[in-house]
């Protein structure tokens, strides 16, 4: 049987979870469209914004997609032109 403090922990990180403020390993994974276990290893390596908190993976939402955005914005504008592609 599990701990009273763990349950009620799993309770209020659902709760929030819920409230779409934190995602879970599972939900980050959805959302990637990968395995839990490669969002595990990119948080592991700070490729993901995410806390350790006991055994899980948290992630915040709002840190979740500006990192996201940010990644998405930087490969834009890394990204050769069409035009300087043909020029060379």
């Amino acid at each position: 049987m599990k701990p009273i403090h763990t349950i009620a922990w799993r309770s209020r990180m659902e709760k929030a979870a819920r409230m779409n403020e934190i995602l879970t390993e599972k939900d980050v994974a959805d959302l990637l469209i990968c395995e839990p276990a490669t969002v595990q290893e990119c948080a592991r390596n700070a490729e993901l914004p995410g806390l350790k908190f006991g055994r899980a993976w948290i992630f915040p939402r709002s840190a979740l997609m500006e990192f996201l955005h940010s990644q998405a914005l930087a490969r834009k504008i890394n990204k050769p032109t069409a035009k300087a592609t043909k020029a060379k």
